[in-house]
């Protein structure tokens, strides 16, 4: 008991003897979203009902500047109940050649279906649901792909109508 007692207080000596800038340097900084951006995401029809065709979500993504060598875009949402249990996820990959636009960076636009069924597929009953979008930039390498950089997560609603309410 009285060894690691001393133990501990000669770890503390040592880090108040420490210099001010030794203990700072330690910081993290503060670090921006990264430049891979869902900039929109827009779905159609309004409302949609299962089994009346297919949900088209259609994403715009904002790729970082001067993208050098082959890469593959991923875009991919997750659609779930409020109670966070999953329902669909749904993904498309698709190379990366769009020339960039004045300011040195490409935007991509992509689309999800979904065909209104569930992970068991049953159509999903009438009510709202949430998404989840990321994208995913992976640059492809000699091993395969790698993924080089992640979006930040877009989030929002959809509302699903039962067919009856359509006919009304």
């Amino acid at each position: 008991m009285r060894r690691s007692f001393l133990t501990y207080a000669t770890v503390i000596v040592v880090i108040l003897s420490l210099p001010i800038s030794a203990v700072e340097g330690k910081r993290k900084r503060a670090v921006g979203p990264p430049p891979l951006k869902i900039l929109d995401v827009s779905t159609s029809p309004v409302p949609f009902a299962p089994g009346r065709g297919l949900l088209a979500m259609t994403i715009e993504v904002e790729l970082p500047k001067n993208l050098n060598g082959p890469h593959l875009l991923e875009v991919s949402s997750l659609i779930s109940f409020s109670t966070k249990r999953s329902v669909r996820f749904l993904y498309n990959r698709q190379p990366v050649s769009v020339p960039p636009d004045q300011t040195g960076k490409a935007r991509v636009t992509t689309t999800l279906l979904w065909d209104g069924m569930d992970q068991t597929k049953k159509f999903v009953v009438a009510g709202k649901y949430d998404y989840e979008v990321r994208a995913k930039l992976f640059a492809i390498g000699p091993d395969g792909p790698r993924t080089r950089m992640v979006s930040l997560r877009a989030r929002g609603t959809l509302e699903v109508a039962s067919p009856q309410e359509l006919t009304r």
